[in-house]
């Protein structure tokens, strides 16, 4: 099973996130699935596999090379001014 949340705007989202994981949960249940203990600070091994359009990855590994940055720390600094 996967929980998603959608909105028009970032803040859309997020808002939204709390009826997505109530209906995830609510299906979870229903089929007597365990539900997983939630992940705390410590349980984040700081990898991420995002999966993003050909287009838009190769905008960003070229806006990483004009910075003469990495793909990595151009997209870690963005996240992070979030």
């Amino acid at each position: 099973p996967g929980c998603i949340s959608e909105g028009d705007t970032p803040d859309e989202a997020i808002a939204n996130v709390d009826e997505a994981l109530r209906g995830i949960i609510a299906s979870m249940l229903e089929r007597n699935d365990a539900i997983p203990e939630p992940l705390n600070e410590h349980e984040y091994s700081g990898r991420l596999n995002l999966r993003i359009p050909p287009s838009l990855h190769a905008r960003a590994a070229e806006r990483a090379a004009i910075e003469g940055v990495s793909l990595n720390r151009l997209l870690s600094d963005a996240i992070a001014r979030m």
